[in-house]
């Protein structure tokens, strides 16, 4: 059996509520260009650190543990989430996206530890450029991300909060029809 896994950090109650503001804001703008547009829950809003794909139950252990070794690599450290953008940042977006304002450096320290160790387990290394975001919400219609790309260019936006990041999460994403469920496999520590 395999599941679908993924590394992340968990965004706090405080954050969410802020971003799912954002989304209300957002989605009154985009009225009436609602088509091929499909919202992340704010309860599922993250920072993805590594999508895994599928994972061989016999691996999760070694997983964690090559979690817990990233972690214990670096004290805890604070981000705050302050950006909002698309992906691709010019033409038709297809992704909207809440970025750090502060706390970038750490995080890619993080990341880059977790790659070190995630290779030794045979994860490929990620070919595009690591960009910590949390996505908002997917675009499937080019005419929707047109749209999209204008309002998100000249949206003014504040802080959405700053937290303390002390561990990473090993998430079981299970697709549904209405979206994806998440569930926590492992949390692992920073110092």
């Amino acid at each position: 059996m395999s599941m679908r896994c993924f590394i992340a950090i968990e965004l706090d109650d405080v954050i969410c509520q802020h971003l799912g503001a954002l989304r209300k804001q957002l989605q009154t703008k985009l009225w009436g260009f609602e088509k091929g547009l499909k919202w992340v829950k704010p309860h599922n809003y993250h920072l993805t650190m590594k999508f895994l794909g599928d994972v061989e139950d016999s691996n999760i252990m070694d997983l964690c543990r090559a979690c817990d070794r990233a972690a214990q690599m670096h004290q805890s450290f604070d981000i705050e989430l302050g950006s909002v953008g698309t992906f691709p940042p010019a033409g038709a977006a297809r992704v909207i996206w809440a970025g750090l304002s502060a706390g970038i450096e750490p995080v890619k320290s993080l990341y880059n530890s977790l790659e070190e160790q995630l290779h030794d387990l045979r994860f490929n290394a990620e070919e595009k450029k690591f960009n910590p975001h949390t996505t908002l919400a997917r675009i499937k219609l080019a005419e929707t991300g047109r749209k999209v790309s204008e309002i998100v260019a000249n949206l003014h936006t504040l802080p959405f909060g700053t937290q303390a990041v002390e561990h990473l999460t090993i998430f079981q994403s299970v697709l549904e029809n209405d979206g994806a469920t998440y569930n926590v496999i492992h949390k692992a520590a920073l110092k």
